[in-house]
């Protein structure tokens, strides 16, 4: 059964953070992302536990991370070759013209190698920390990194690792995370974007435990305290953000409360009208950059000038009717290059 909350509440800090991207900050944009990382955390043990718990050898961490990949992959690649071809035809246009922004072919063709970390999702790992040609796509690499390596740890000793090696490792990450640590930096050996992942994924598979505890179990149906509760978390959520780390009991009420088929909120948002909205929230988190930067270069070559905020909403609601359409591209294009292009490949031993 789908919930259809998670998807509204994806969308609602997705678009947090495109406003965030484009110095705009609404309450709870601090927390978007790392509100991403704890669902995926979360939905990382509940795919464990309902594949993997009796028979880890035969879902393990590879076929866990292929199919986590499969599904995130065909936006992520889109959403960056666009980004290259439009960074590139951009380049070369302003060559041709002689503009006083253009570079060189040299740096042009740079771009093409400096594509590939984020192709291969490593742009968060050793030589290419800190680097990727969509600022938007470390987040998504980031996850499937660090899910590769707990969903391994969950394989080799489940109890142990949701139990006592995820929670030390959950309170060491907070405890180096609240010396003020940039959430973009990078410490010894240490890069903090993986630093930050592992911190709140391993919350998402404690939050987890917690939902499958008799006790919670005892709460959660359908009291009057629970749903004013989980309300209650979702609204502190957007109002405290990281104010004194309130944000890290918060998740856990939000998870928790929108988890919850019978929770009020999940009464209220449902239907057809959110049956695609997770979809979109994430195609619109890996496409604003290359909306906001390619609407910034066509309202400087025309002369257009705009209030700032008025030009942060045209650009989020462009990034939505792009994203829309993305969405129903890649519905065609997936199948099509899984069932035909790729098997044709295979068939004239290419690939």
């Amino acid at each position: 059964m789908r919930i259809y909350s998670i998807d509204l509440l994806k969308f609602i800090f997705a678009y947090l953070v495109v406003f965030a991207h484009m110095d705009i900050s609404y309450p709870g944009a601090s927390v978007a992302v790392d509100f991403f990382f704890v669902f995926s955390g979360f939905f990382l043990a509940k795919k464990f536990y309902s594949k993997s718990a009796e028979n880890p050898k035969e879902y393990n961490q590879f076929r866990y991370t292929a199919d986590h990949i499969k599904r995130l992959y065909p936006q992520y690649v889109f959403s960056l070759l666009v980004m290259l071809c439009y960074l590139c035809g951009r380049d070369l246009v302003r060559i041709v013209l002689g503009s006083e922004n253009a570079g060189n072919i040299g740096q042009t063709v740079f771009r093409i190698f400096e594509v590939i970390p984020d192709m291969f999702m490593v742009q968060d790992m050793g030589y290419f920390i800190g680097g990727g040609l969509n600022p938007a796509a470390w987040y998504v690499s980031a996850m499937v990194i660090i899910g590769y390596f707990i969903y391994a740890m969950m394989c080799y000793d489940h109890r142990k690792t949701s139990e006592f090696i995820l929670p030390i490792l959950f309170i060491l990450n907070c405890a180096y995370m609240k010396f003020g640590r940039y959430n973009f930096d990078v410490y010894g050996a240490l890069y903090i974007p993986l630093v930050r992942c592992t911190q709140y994924m391993a919350e998402g598979v404690i939050i987890y435990r917690i939902f499958k505890s008799k006790a919670f179990e005892a709460v959660r149906n359908g009291s009057l305290f629970f749903n004013l509760i989980g309300l209650f978390g979702i609204a502190a959520l957007f109002a405290f953000e990281r104010y004194k780390n309130i944000h890290i009991v918060l998740f856990a009420f939000v998870v928790l409360y929108t988890m919850c088929p019978e929770s009020w909120i999940n009464r209220i948002v449902k239907g057809r009208i959110f049956a695609r909205i997770g979809d979109v929230s994430y195609a619109v988190y890996l496409n604003h950059p290359a909306v906001i930067m390619a609407m910034e270069d066509i309202f400087a070559a025309m002369g257009i000038t705009m209030a700032h905020t008025q030009f942060a909403w045209l650009a989020a609601a462009v990034s939505l009717v792009y994203s829309v359409f993305t969405v129903l591209l890649l519905d065609r294009l997936t199948p099509w290059f899984t069932q035909r292009f790729i098997p044709a490949l295979r068939a004239k031993k290419i690939v």
